[in-house]
């Protein structure tokens, strides 16, 4: 009995590492993961610094527990690298009433900032068309070289994955919580899947994953789609389109 991420702590060689929590989560899912990227907090400042400025979007103000003691405003501002990291690094600014009636506090609020950069950091790489550049693109990982980590399956690039993602819309990402609350364990305060509707709910996402039925399983269970700050009431409707979507899970 241990917290996940505590499979990410059993050794400093990345390679022990990305292979203990690749079965560790298949372990406690039956999912496969074919591919994964880590970034360390330098190659998240580079790629922010790439596009200058991101957009980030604090539901209420909140005042860093780092460094300078930054404050961060309400609403949409733009943010440089070290004004970006900062700001999703925050987890117990999040602490207000609204926060817990929201789902938005302590680390699911830190979850939803760094939710909200990864959808800017697209949209603003998009948007200078290194998603569509191949050549810009290499210069990009290049610069990122031991900041940030890859693990392809053999026969697809880095430039293959991007260019297959290139029109990939940010704003048609679902962002989604695992079915579980926080328990006092045996190891402090955990994440726990409870016997019942969480452990139906869960176990209908480790199938949905691998039977690509996402949106589907959105459908049934509304109450599990993640709140990203920006719009604090997330949507139950069944995506629309052509049936594809892209779903990131904490």
């Amino acid at each position: 009995m241990q917290k996940l991420n505590h499979a990410a702590s059993i050794s400093d060689d990345w390679e022990v590492t990305r292979a203990n929590v690749v079965q560790t989560i298949y372990d406690l899912t039956g999912v496969e993961f074919h591919m994964g990227a880590t970034v360390d907090f330098n190659g998240f400042m580079d790629l922010v610094d790439l596009v200058e400025e991101i957009e980030l979007c604090p539901w209420h103000e909140i005042q860093s527990i780092h460094g300078d003691k930054r404050v961060f405003p309400e609403g949409c501002n733009y943010y440089n690298k070290e004004e970006a990291l900062d700001l999703i690094r925050q987890r117990y600014p999040w602490d207000d009433p609204e926060d817990y009636e929201s789902g938005l506090w302590g680390d699911y609020g830190r979850q939803a900032m760094q939710q909200q950069a990864i959808k800017a950091l697209i949209k603003e790489l998009k948007a200078d068309g290194y998603a569509s550049d191949p050549t810009r693109l290499t210069q990009v990982l290049d610069g990122l070289e031991g900041k940030l980590t890859m693990d392809m399956p053999d026969g697809l690039s880095t430039i293959d994955l991007a260019l297959n993602l290139r029109d990939l819309n940010p704003e048609d990402i679902t962002s989604i919580r695992v079915p579980a609350t926080s328990q006092e364990t045996e190891v402090g305060s955990s994440e726990v899947i409870a016997d019942g509707e969480q452990r139906t709910a869960a176990d209908a996402l480790w199938e949905a994953l691998q039977n690509d039925t996402m949106t589907e399983w959105i459908a049934q269970y509304p109450e599990w789609v993640k709140q990203t700050g920006s719009n604090t009431t997330p949507s139950t409707e069944t995506p629309s389109g052509d049936g594809a979507s892209e779903t990131t899970t904490d």
